[in-house]
């Protein structure tokens, strides 16, 4: 029975680090006002890793509770990598679609 209870805190950690990871990069990507990711920032990897941090502690404690909470947030995570395009957050240079005199 123990050894049942540490597998399934072990995956709650992976699914909910996977879960804050993908998080934390939509939210990057929704606030990127130009074509380059994150737009230059320096807190972009600490954010990342701060994400995994949380996520993973929350995926631990919430796995022998609330283990359809983090399945689907990890289906939802999985969804987001498998059908969003990449660069969906890269906007047009100025003045793209105005025609050239």
């Amino acid at each position: 029975m123990a050894n049942r209870f540490i597998q399934n805190r072990a995956v709650g950690l992976l699914l909910g680090m996977f879960s804050g990871v993908t998080l934390a990069w939509v939210s990057w990507a929704a606030a990127t006002p130009g074509d380059f990711f994150g737009n230059g920032s320096r807190l972009l990897l600490p954010s990342l890793a701060a994400a995994a941090i949380i996520g993973g502690a929350l995926g631990r404690t919430l796995a022998p509770r609330l283990p359809r909470v983090l399945v689907l947030a990890a289906m939802v995570s999985i969804a987001y990598w498998a059908i969003v395009p990449d660069g969906w957050w890269a906007k047009p240079p100025p003045g793209y679609g105005r025609r050239m005199p």
